[in-house]
C-alpha cells in the first residue's frame, strides 16, 4: 500500500517515538517515528458456517487490516463507536457494507464504511483460509468491542529514512563546463526493501540529460530503512530536488624539487 502522509491522531494526539536501528556496518542511528491511538476494529462472524479454529484466526487479521485503514477523523478524547454488517469474500474482498449503528459522527462513520470496505484489487485484501464459505456474512464494530467495552489500539509509523553514509550525487564530468549547481526535480518510491523502485523514477522535462540520467543513477546508488506501519514494511513515496555541487578542481601535487 502505497501512503504519502502520515495518518493521523485520536485520543491522546499524536506522539515522536525515537527507535534505535543499526546500518549494516553496526552502527546504530535513531529513527524518528509517530504513534497514536485510534478506534480499535472487532470482526465477528455472522454466519453459524463460521467456526473452527480457522474462523477464529482469520477475524483478528481481517480486523487489524481495517485498522490499518482508518484515516484521522478528530482529534477529541472521545472514542466514536460504529457497528456494520458486511460479506467477505472468499478473495479477501469486503462488500455490501450496511450501517447498523451509527457513531453520531458523519464524517467517521463514512471513513469507517470506506476502510472496511475493500475490492478485488485493495493491497489490503486477507483472504479467508479455504475451509470458510466463499461468501461470508460479518460484523464489525469500530470503538466497542461486543461487550460493550471501550476499543482503543496504538499505531506506529516509522516514515522511510535514507541511511545517514548514503553517497552524494555525481556531477557529470561532460557537464563540468556549466561550473555551476544544478537542480533536479525527481519523484520515485522506496519499495520495502529499502531501494528505490527504479520503474518509478520521475524526472523532471526540463531536466538536462547529462543531469538527469545522473540523477537516476544517483537514485539506484541509495538505501534506506523503508516505511512501516505496524511493523508491516511499505512502499514510500517521495519527491526531492536533487542538489548537484560542483565538483573541486584538483589541487596540484607539491613541487618535490624545492
Amino acid at each position: 500500500m502505497l501512503v504519502l502522509s502520515v495518518l493521523g491522531a485520536r485520543a491522546d494526539g499524536q506522539d515522536s517515538v525515537h527507535k534505535d536501528v543499526q546500518l549494516p556496518s553496526g552502527a546504530m542511528v535513531s529513527r524518528t517515528c509517530a504513534s497514536w491511538h485510534a478506534e480499535g476494529v472487532f470482526v465477528i462472524a455472522a454466519d453459524r458456517r463460521a467456526a473452527g479454529r480457522d474462523a477464529k484466526a482469520y477475524f483478528p487479521q481481517l480486523a487489524t487490516a481495517i485498522e490499518r485503514r482508518i484515516p484521522f477523523v478528530t482529534r477529541d478524547t472521545t472514542v466514536l463507536a460504529a457497528s456494520f454488517a458486511a460479506q467477505v469474500l472468499h478473495s479477501g474482498a469486503v462488500v455490501k457494507a450496511q450501517l447498523v449503528r451509527g457513531s453520531g459522527h458523519a464524517g467517521f462513520d463514512l471513513a469507517a464504511r470506506q476502510a472496511l470496505s475493500m475490492d478485488s484489487s485493495s493491497h489490503d485484501l486477507v483472504p479467508p483460509p479455504p475451509s470458510l464459505p466463499d461468501s461470508l456474512g460479518i460484523l464489525i464494530s469500530f470503538g466497542r468491542k461486543p461487550d460493550g467495552a471501550r476499543y482503543v489500539v496504538t499505531h506506529l509509523r516509522c516514515p522511510a529514512m535514507p541511511f545517514p553514509d548514503n553517497p552524494k550525487p555525481d556531477y557529470p564530468m561532460a557537464e563540468t563546463i556549466i561550473r555551476s549547481e544544478y537542480r533536479v526535480l525527481t519523484r520515485y518510491l522506496v519499495d520495502t526493501t529499502g531501494f528505490v523502485d527504479s520503474t518509478s523514477i520521475q524526472i523532471e522535462e526540463s531536466a538536462n540529460e547529462a543531469f538527469a540520467q545522473a540523477t537516476i543513477d544517483y537514485l539506484r546508488k541509495l538505501q534506506f530503512f523503508p516505511e512501516e506501519f505496524d511493523g508491516v514494511k511499505e512502499r514510500q513515496a517521495f519527491e526531492r530536488t536533487i542538489v548537484f555541487v560542483v565538483p573541486k578542481p584538483p589541487q596540484a601535487a607539491p613541487d618535490s624539487t624545492n
